[in-house]
């Protein structure tokens, strides 16, 4: 109100230098930063313009005193533009007459602002300034996505320097590594140094894009190129020597890798040769596959063994394919060996120990199911959820992990070695191999014969 209340140019002027100063301040700080701002103060100094100008007029021809009027107005005394129900264009909201607009300054201003012409070259200098000014900022990602802009309307211009697009393209590359967006920022460092070899800051960065990506390769070439093409650079020396050192680490562990590849599949390939068939575990133990021994030459595997009298178990971690279960059961029983203290009556002897396993206990993993569990890439090779179980996969899938034949409990002859039962065709090993040890002649070794099932459920 009290600007349109104001019919002295001077005073108006002064007004709006004060306005249009306070403004300026405040644009250059990151929470008053604003382009719409920033187009106020260009507006307001333009009224400023305009006002003094009619001043002077006035002070030259005070019986004419000149005015913007539209040609279909009526002639008015000269008010400076300005009438009661007048609001600065800070104020507008674009729901004005524009009619009467005319006779405003702040209108007239807003018309030049948009008539303006200036070349290509300098819009795109404009905008590279803007952007400049932005990336000041770049704590603040909504700026550094603002000098983005800026420098991608720059380069929209038709410009013919060619300089100037090498430029625009490192600066919109070191943006975009302030973005993390390293992909995009190689792309523009690279189009930086097709047009400017000579553009020391476009090879860095197409370097240091390079190494954040993980590549190496090129990295250590941008940063000898440049060095080619700028002579010193104590920024891409350094990098280089990052970028090499990072490049031989790298190729350590690929070949540590495709060794490692290697080894698995010559693993896989003994598995499928000796015929054992997994499936998924059954007695919530885990899985665990059989291990090399350490000539490479056989497999040993973690057994369990269950009492189920007592409802207790025993590990034996490594037992060797090659080992009959005679041998074994004596190395467990021996009169050494600690006592069991579950076994009051004394009745788990070794010269009457009986060995069970469950046959058909699962149902056999596809090939490409073992071998994505034994690689310990499942969840890659078969595109799965890591968050979902490997028997929830299997089941949407439509790989039923129940067993696809009848289960009967079958005895094991002592005199054969762990490579021979597993073999078998009815014997799935359910996550790791698993027998059942019975005490012979006793009342408990006769119920569980007959009634095994339910125990097997339950356990």
């Amino acid at each position: 109100r009290r600007y349109n209340t104001l019919h002295s140019c001077e005073t108006r002027a002064s007004l709006l230098r004060v306005y249009c100063s306070r403004k300026a301040v405040h644009i250059e700080e990151p929470h008053g930063a604003h382009s719409f701002r920033g187009l106020t103060v260009i507006l307001f100094w333009q009224a400023c313009i305009m006002e003094i100008s009619t001043c002077e007029k006035t002070q030259q021809h005070p019986t004419v005193a000149p005015d913007l009027q539209h040609p279909s107005a009526s002639t008015d005394p000269p008010t400076c533009g300005v009438c009661d129900d007048h609001l600065p264009a800070i104020f507008w909201d674009g729901t004005e007459d524009g009619s009467n607009e005319t006779n405003c300054a702040d209108f007239a201003a807003l018309q030049s602002l948009k008539t303006e012409q200036r070349t290509p070259e300098e819009r795109a200098e404009a905008h590279k300034e803007e952007g400049n000014k932005a990336l000041k900022f770049k704590i603040n990602k909504v700026y550094i996505r603002k000098a983005v802009q800026h420098y991608t309307l720059a380069l929209q211009e038709p410009i013919q320097n060619i300089s100037m697009k090498s430029i625009l393209h490192s600066n919109r590359a070191q943006a975009r590594l302030n973005l993390g967006n390293f992909r995009k920022a190689l792309m523009d460092s690279e189009e930086s140094i097709r047009l400017n070899p000579g553009n020391e800051k476009g090879w860095f960065r197409a370097a240091r894009s390079a190494y954040e990506l993980k590549e190496f390769d090129k990295s250590v070439h941008f940063c000898r190129e440049g060095l080619v093409q700028v002579k010193e650079s104590t920024e891409l020396q350094a990098l280089l020597e990052s970028a090499e050192n990072a490049k031989r680490i790298q190729h350590s562990e690929m070949n540590q890798k495709n060794k490692i590849l290697i080894q698995k599949q010559n693993y896989l390939e003994k598995l499928h040769r000796r015929a054992f068939k997994f499936g998924s575990p059954r007695f919530h133990f885990g899985e665990h596959f059989p291990k090399l021994s350490t000539d490479g030459k056989s497999l040993n595997f973690w057994v369990l063994f269950i009492y189920p009298e007592f409802m207790k178990t025993d590990v034996v971690e490594c037992f060797s394919e090659s080992c009959t279960f005679a041998a074994q059961l004596d190395q467990m029983f021996a009169d050494c060996a600690p006592p069991l203290e579950w076994d009051t009556k004394f009745e788990y002897k070794r010269e009457r120990l009986e060995l069970y396993y469950c046959s058909n206990v699962v149902k056999v993993y596809p090939t490409h199911i073992l071998e994505a569990k034994v690689l310990h890439e499942a969840n890659h090779i078969l595109d799965l959820d890591k968050e979902k179980s490997f028997d929830t996969c299997l089941e949407e899938m439509h790989i039923d992990s129940r067993a696809a034949h009848e289960q009967q409990l079958i005895l094991v002859d002592e005199n054969r070695t762990l490579c021979d039962v597993l073999s078998v065709e009815d014997h799935i090993i359910s996550g790791h191999p698993t027998f059942f040890i019975l005490s012979k002649g006793t009342h408990f070794r006769d119920v569980f014969l007959n009634e095994w099932k339910p125990f097997l459920d339950n356990f």
